[in-house]
């Protein structure tokens, strides 16, 4: 089975997971930890909880919203060959990554899915400029 841990500081992981979840109506196997929401707020005790209810055999995809950031961090002793950390998540990045099929969750596709997701990210000032000259 393959579970989606979206992560992140405040709150963006909430929004992330019902966002994934109205566009794709994937809606199982979806964990969210938006951490230091509460002053007492502990991720170490979220993380594990979250984990101790996966097998062996999930695979697990991790995503999060700042590289440098605690949260990323935290899940860095939770990599394996199962569990795949990947950073700087977005909507396009994260439906495309509930939307692959089991047998797709590896390394090498999960490399593709984020240089698409790259691709996502445009400035369309420029793109807009770009058409507007045209039309002159």
């Amino acid at each position: 089975m393959v579970r989606y841990i979206f992560a992140s500081h405040y709150r963006m992981a909430d929004g992330l997971k019902e966002t994934v979840e109205f566009l794709t109506s994937v809606k199982e196997n979806l964990y969210t930890i938006s951490a230091y929401v509460t002053e007492d707020y502990n991720i170490e005790g979220e993380i594990k909880k979250i984990f101790d209810g996966f097998s062996k055999e999930d695979k697990v995809i991790v995503m999060t919203d700042v590289l440098a950031g605690s949260v990323n961090q935290k899940f860095i002793p939770y990599m394996g060959e199962n569990v795949f950390l990947i950073t700087g998540i977005n909507a396009p990045l994260a439906m495309e990554l509930v939307l692959l099929p089991e047998e797709c969750i590896n390394k090498e596709q999960l490399s593709k899915s984020i240089e698409m997701a790259k691709e996502t990210i445009q400035f369309v000032n420029e793109i807009n400029a770009d058409t507007d000259e045209d039309d002159e």
